[in-house]
């Protein structure tokens, strides 16, 4: 089997093939630098190209050279989700597997060369990350998502659920990243709920002073659900930080007129 990890460097690789093309569609390499390459100095170009790719199978080295060192120390609360990220993505990206766990970068097709080893890799990559969380939290992702397959899925998820505030300016814009992530999330066929979006809206909320009654005001009113986590739709949920929304712009109004 042809290995798409020896495509020479100096060449920008042909796409990653759908159904196979006929001879008339099969597309041809461009040279970067040397004889043949654009008569130009653009360097930048060069790297660009030379980093991107196709679809996730691109370049991926061979599996059996391949040895993930443990994360250490494993995610055990949200808040410390950057630095763990940020050791995830160093030692990928030194073992060329960065692009994993990119949901960006397109999967590869079933037909595609040497897509076996993206399998293979993936999935390695998959349990390494699961191991790389504490026990609990990771008992807890289980339990939500049930069995994901793929590197990108995991590290989406993580990622949703590692939304904070923080990240953020306003109330607002905080909640339109988490509706964004979840709408990913859901796209990807993550195993997430609206329940979800709430969860983490109420949770990062209610550690704002002035918004930690009125949360735990809204909370209790839904704990009287025998089960949110089916029953609430996206609907609810939309109504629930339309409140909260509505709330903090009203405050944000009476503190200005107050100061004037």
């Amino acid at each position: 089997m042809t290995d798409n990890a020896n495509t020479t460097n100096n060449t920008t690789a042909a796409p990653a093939a759908g159904p196979t093309p006929g001879p008339a569609t099969v597309p041809t390499t461009v040279p970067l630098y040397g004889p043949g390459a654009p008569a130009d100095r653009n360097w930048d170009a060069v790297d660009e190209l030379q980093h991107k790719a196709p679809d996730q199978a691109y370049q991926l080295p061979d599996p059996k050279t391949i040895k993930l060192f443990p994360i250490t120390p494993p995610l055990s609360h949200r808040d410390d989700y950057d630095a763990w990220e940020a050791m995830v993505v160093n030692q990928l990206k030194s073992l060329r597997l960065r692009n994993l766990i990119d949901d960006k970068i397109l999967s590869p097709y079933r037909n595609t060369r040497n897509v076996e080893r993206w399998i293979t890799l993936s999935e390695r990559a998959c349990s390494w990350l699961s191991y790389g969380l504490d026990p609990a939290v990771n008992r807890e992702i289980n339990l939500r998502s049930g069995n994901i397959r793929w590197a990108y899925k995991f590290m989406h998820e993580q990622k949703f659920f590692g939304t904070r505030r923080s990240e953020l300016n306003t109330i607002e814009e905080f909640i339109t990243g988490v509706q964004t992530r979840f709408k990913t999330a859901r796209d990807l066929n993550g195993h997430v709920v609206p329940y979800h979006m709430m969860v983490i809206i109420a949770l990062d909320l209610s550690k704002i002073p002035e918004r930690e009654s009125f949360i735990n005001m809204k909370n209790n009113k839904l704990g009287r659900n025998p089960d949110p986590g089916s029953k609430l739709t996206t609907d609810d949920v939309r109504a629930y930080y339309r409140e909260i929304i509505e709330k903090a712009v009203w405050e944000n109004y009476l503190k200005n007129c107050a100061t004037k």
